[in-house]
């Protein structure tokens, strides 16, 4: 009997991790896309990394267009997985004409995060989810 009491309180352990990874992936894109601070959802490699695609996309004086967004599926223990959808991102150049990257319109990504949920390093696979 005590067992049934528990299951609901572990299940909405995971929902709630599941949601705020779900938020700190979501403030991600929407920072990502004005060229924004990170270091509010980002850190290590994750964080380098971002800095040096801004450092990119300014060289070649490109503008994002769209927001990406991440669809969580699991999150536990430090790791989430998903589908990373990037089919409304769209670049510019100064001429502002569109620049369309080759990849696929959604891929399956993976993250690590630390206990205050910052991102600390995202993957995303050539695989289309």
């Amino acid at each position: 009997m005590r067992w049934l009491i528990l299951i609901p309180l572990l299940v909405g352990c995971t929902g709630s991790e599941l949601q705020q990874i779900q938020n700190s992936l979501t403030n991600y894109a929407k920072l990502s896309a004005r060229l924004a601070p990170l270091d509010s959802v980002l850190g290590g490699a994750a964080l380098a990394s971002a800095q040096q695609s801004y450092q990119l996309i300014e060289s070649l004086q490109l503008t994002q267009q769209g927001l990406a967004s991440f669809e969580v599926e699991t999150a536990e223990q430090g790791r989430a997985r998903g589908c990373l959808d990037v089919g409304e991102v769209k670049f510019r150049n100064q001429k502002g004409e569109l620049i369309a990257p080759d990849r696929p319109a959604r891929s399956i990504f993976s993250a690590t995060y630390d206990s205050s949920f910052l991102i600390t390093e995202l993957r995303v696979s050539e695989e289309p989810c």
